[in-house]
């Protein structure tokens, strides 16, 4: 159990086999980055598309390394049969605007943007993430933790995923802390 766990955590992060990232935690956003786009694997959502669609608010570094990562053709910024996009959007109530979200499926908010405007209502179907602290626990969907230099978790809001219209595959599951008791509303 505990193999098959490092296994999927390995396929969340898994680097490409044509950059030398000894030390993923060194390269700023990286190790977010990563976590981002291998999440399209982990997650179903309502609607299958051609593109998998990673909205910010706010510039910031994890937005930074997955432009790069796709302008260069790394291949831990690929996904099979999809097309990776990624949008800038300038303000919360761009998010609920349709003609401005169109596509997102994940909302990525670095520490300091969620420390500032978050929460704010999502629309159903958008994943939302974060490396705030607490952000699980405070109307978010998944948070990454980083314990220590070395050491990366992922939390998971179970309720607020399910009532999203999203589903988290048994195996991403398994790995993530799970953060059921969260008592929120915007």
């Amino acid at each position: 159990m505990l193999a098959a766990a490092w296994a999927i955590l390995a396929g969340l992060v898994a680097p490409s086999a044509e950059a030398d990232y000894s030390s993923l935690s060194h390269v700023p956003g990286q190790m977010e980055a990563s976590f981002l786009v291998n999440l399209f694997k982990f997650v179903t959502w309502p609607r299958t598309t051609e593109t998998a669609t990673i909205c910010f608010l706010q510039p910031s570094q994890v937005q930074t390394r997955l432009e790069f990562g796709v302008a260069t053709h790394q291949k831990w910024a690929q996904l099979k049969d999809r097309t990776l996009i990624i949008k800038l959007l300038n303000d919360p109530k761009d998010v609920g605007d349709p003609a401005l979200s169109a596509g997102c499926q994940i909302l990525y908010l670095d520490a300091h943007t969620a420390d500032r405007l978050w929460p704010f209502n999502v629309p159903n179907a958008i994943l939302t993430a974060s490396n705030a602290k607490d952000f699980a626990y405070h109307g978010g969907m998944i948070q990454f933790v980083w314990d220590a230099a070395d050491t990366y978790r992922i939390a998971i809001n179970t309720d607020n995923v399910t009532h999203s219209g999203l589903i988290v595959s048994g195996a991403l599951g398994t790995l993530a802390d799970r953060v059921d008791d969260a008592r929120f509303s915007p």
